[in-house]
């Protein structure tokens, strides 16, 4: 049975778990996947790197013949292989200009402050990005000037990476965008077809990044991992 555990937050690839113990070869489970234990090593300032590349359990104190941590509680840090970041946009990488909560137009919006750079930093994985647009299903934005706008975000952080959008909504004013779409979050569809544009990429090794309820459920939706935005960008 993989052992269980109470999360403690983190950072992008990483997760303080609380165990009583644990050894190499165990099983945890994991943002519902099992993982297993394939290191475990003493640190003092596990956050010093943001680099999800191998599995790894940290403890911060063991003895050694038995790895029986010596506290009542350990704390132990599972490095995730993540080989797809996908980021919600509006809230979560960039935000209006304007003030506004949404998009008055469709280029109105800037970067979040250092968001741009530290996606750069994981353009050695795959990114997507996906995003509801239902503005553009009340007449609000117009779809062409809103692919020109998404594009450009995307290739900022690097040349192809994909931006899946959704333009309708159950309840549009324009009857062309007006349907139940499993694409439009908090429905899997476009994080689905995320992890089929690179293949070889599953559930399990895929984490979601967003900043609303619908992000967090469509993830769950899609069975991947989730972590907030401010969460993602404010430990990095």
């Amino acid at each position: 049975m993989p052992i269980r555990y109470n999360e403690k937050g983190g950072i992008p690839g990483y997760r303080w778990v609380s165990l009583p113990d644990v050894k190499i070869g165990d099983t945890v489970y994991f943002q519902e996947h099992d993982v297993r234990v394939t290191g475990i090593k003493t640190t003092e300032h596990p956050f010093t790197r943001a680099e999800p590349i191998v599995h790894v359990v940290e403890v911060d104190t063991f003895r050694q013949d038995s790895f029986q941590c010596e506290s009542p509680t350990a704390y132990l840090l599972i490095k995730m292989d993540y080989k797809l970041i996908i980021f919600d946009v509006d809230g979560t990488l960039v935000t209006t200009k304007s003030g506004e909560t949404f998009r008055k137009t469709a280029d109105d919006w800037q970067w979040l402050p250092g968001r741009l750079e530290k996606c750069q930093k994981y353009v050695g994985a795959s990114i997507a990005l996906v995003t509801n647009q239902g503005g553009v299903a009340f007449g609000y934005l117009n779809e062409g000037a809103m692919d020109w706008e998404l594009n450009k975000t995307a290739n900022a952080i690097a040349p192809y990476v994909p931006c899946l959008r959704c333009y309708t909504h159950p309840e549009a004013s324009l009857p062309q965008y007006r349907k139940e779409d499993i694409r439009r979050k908090p429905g899997p569809g476009m994080i689905l077809e995320a992890m089929e544009y690179f293949k070889g990429v599953g559930p399990h090794n895929t984490l979601m990044v967003g900043d609303r309820p619908e992000d967090e459920q469509a993830a769950r939706n899609a069975g991947v991992a989730f972590m907030w935005a401010d969460e993602f960008f404010g430990r990095l």
